[in-house]
């Protein structure tokens, strides 16, 4: 068990004590990438005080507008949640619709036992329109990201049961997201829409990715514009990365037309 996984009773200077140079170096590079030092203090304590693992990728932080947000998986939440020895899962969520069947809401419940003994069942409801991770394609038409087409009940069911988990444990859980809540999270601006894919907006940052530069490119360009990505769609460079690998032609048309721009600019 890591030192993550223990009882958090130690004051907030003794955080990175818990660490090996190395590891803190890692978590700078991978879960907690471009935070200042006080902002990876906040995350370590965080880490600490839900009792869950940075270096397992059970918890991450993403930063938006520069501002740092920490969020974990629903099976994080419902972890911290199950070791208070107070929580139990509650009943099977329910859904609303509207005249044409369409999915609108969904309300997920959660029990929680308060000291006196007694069981009571806490409810949140989420709304699709509020959640649903949405993108314009290549002529601007708004279209649904992969995984809330195939399970739109079950994305939304974990957004209103990660609701309900933080108003039956504030203490535990309160600033703490789920990926599911924060996916449709992103600035679209019409004309860079074409960089956002399904498959790398709320995913959460990992190790460094590969890609491959054509050798007539210049390599010091190419990292100039990831970063620009980076900075734009506010995700970790790998995250950018991946998305060049599941989308060269596009990357690449993309870059051309940005560099012969950055090379005007120069010129003037």
């Amino acid at each position: 068990m890591s030192a993550l996984t223990k009882t958090n009773t130690e004051p907030l200077g003794s955080i990175f004590e818990s660490f090996t140079p190395a590891q803190i170096d890692l978590i700078k590079q991978t879960v907690c990438k471009g935070a200042t030092d006080n902002e990876l203090q906040l995350f370590l304590y965080t880490c600490k005080h839900a009792g869950v693992d940075p270096l397992l990728k059970q918890i991450y932080a993403v930063k938006r507008k520069g501002v740092m947000t920490i969020q974990l998986s629903i099976d994080g939440l419902r972890t911290i949640a199950e070791r208070t020895g107070r929580y139990a899962p509650g009943a099977e969520p329910k859904y609303t619709y509207n005249s044409n069947n369409e999915l609108l809401s969904a309300t997920a419940y959660v029990n929680k036992m308060t000291p006196d003994g007694t069981w009571h069942t806490v409810a949140a409801t989420a709304y699709f329109k509020e959640y649903v991770q949405s993108f314009l394609d290549e002529k601007k038409r708004p279209y649904v990201s992969k995984f809330w087409q195939k399970m739109p009940h079950i994305m939304l069911a974990k957004c209103a049961e990660s609701n309900a988990l933080r108003k039956a444990f504030p203490f535990e859980l309160g600033g703490l997201y789920s990926s599911e809540e924060m996916a449709n999270g992103m600035n679209k601006k019409p004309d860079e829409d074409e960089f956002l894919t399904a498959e790398v907006v709320g995913i959460s940052p990992e190790d460094e990715v590969e890609i491959e530069i054509p050798e007539e490119v210049d390599k010091d360009k190419v990292t100039l514009y990831l970063e620009f990505l980076s900075t734009h769609y506010e995700q970790p460079i790998p995250v950018m990365k991946k998305w060049v690998n599941e989308k060269p032609e596009t990357f690449w048309k993309a870059f051309h037309k940005w560099n012969a721009k950055l090379q005007i600019e120069e010129e003037e």
